[in-house]
């Protein structure tokens, strides 16, 4: 009896040890070296906003995407659904203090294949052309065309194209996302 008390006691001492090892290890395992930021992390809150994902140009956005694949990963709100588009909005167009996106996804209506992303913002565009311009410059290299209103990245087959639209009572800018027009 005396040598079964002793050696329940080492085997619930064996357990406790081996316990406390593997509290040890897992809380060890739960700590990890810091994750690298993605680069849209780098910016504004706006911008990550506009840009949505690092995934395709813009938005998760590539020309050619099947138009069901493009309404799934859109996180705005389905505003218009023409024939030949898809609108939604991102905001409130109403409240001036909000920074309203329209973004519009154009499509064949035969093949329901993408063939351009549209979005404009309703807001003091300096600021915003200039993150834009700088996100996109660190992503794909210096602009092909760029004008104090209008800068243009040629990407393979594909282009993107940031205009300010804006005059000074009515500020905007456009961002599009295309087939380059050298590839139509």
């Amino acid at each position: 009896m005396k040598y079964l008390v002793i050696a329940l006691a080492f085997l619930w001492l064996c357990m406790a040890c081996d316990s406390s090892t593997s509290e040890t290890t897992s809380s060890s395992d739960t700590v990890s070296a810091p994750v690298e930021p993605t680069l849209l992390s780098r910016f504004s809150p706006r911008l990550q906003q506009v840009v949505n994902t690092e995934s395709g140009l813009i938005r998760g956005f590539t020309p050619g995407q099947p138009l069901d694949s493009v309404m799934h990963q859109e996180t705005a709100v389905l505003e218009e659904d023409s024939i030949d588009y898809k609108g939604y909005l991102l905001g409130n167009t109403v409240n001036t203090d909000t920074n309203a996106l329209d973004i519009r996804y154009f499509f064949n209506p035969k093949t329901r294949v993408t063939d351009s992303l549209t979005i404009d913002t309703y807001e003091e565009s300096d600021s915003l052309m200039k993150e834009l311009a700088n996100y996109f410059t660190v992503r794909f290299g210096e602009p092909v065309i760029k004008e104090k209103k209008l800068l243009t990245w040629n990407l393979n087959n594909n282009q993107i194209v940031i205009r300010d639209v804006g005059v000074k009572l009515s500020p905007g800018l456009q961002v599009v996302a295309r087939k380059s027009p050298k590839h139509h």
